[in-house]
């Protein structure tokens, strides 16, 4: 971690995703879900302006994917920090989304939500 993030900014990430009691612990015993929120939260905590998420809801039971997804809502809209989500679990992440690039077996389709959902 760079020397010039400061713990209380650690903190706060850790806090913001559910992994408060996470901070000191091994990651190695940690489960898939706490190590992805540890994840999550490091990306979190250099305040970036781009978030490139590759499957942020892997190993996340569906309450916490809603939540994960609600998180990089508002960090999107508060600090209009760019994000790019790649997920095989679209329904958590479709309230959110602004537009879909959907890869398929026969092709590749773009657009608005409601254009490339259906």
């Amino acid at each position: 971690m760079p020397r010039r993030i400061r713990w209380d900014r650690v903190e706060g990430a850790l806090a913001q995703v559910g992994a408060n009691g996470h901070a000191d612990m091994p990651v190695g015993l940690l489960s898939g879900g706490e190590q992805q929120r540890v994840r999550i939260a490091q990306a979190l905590v250099t305040d970036p302006a781009l978030l490139l998420c590759d499957e942020p809801l892997l190993s996340l039971d569906q309450d916490s994917q809603h939540s994960i997804t609600g998180l990089l809502d508002r960090r999107r809209r508060e600090h209009d920090t760019a994000v790019v989500f790649v997920t095989h679990e679209i329904d958590p992440v479709l309230p959110y989304a602004d537009r879909l690039l959907r890869l398929t077996r026969t092709g590749l389709r773009a657009g608005a939500v409601g254009e490339v959902a259906r």
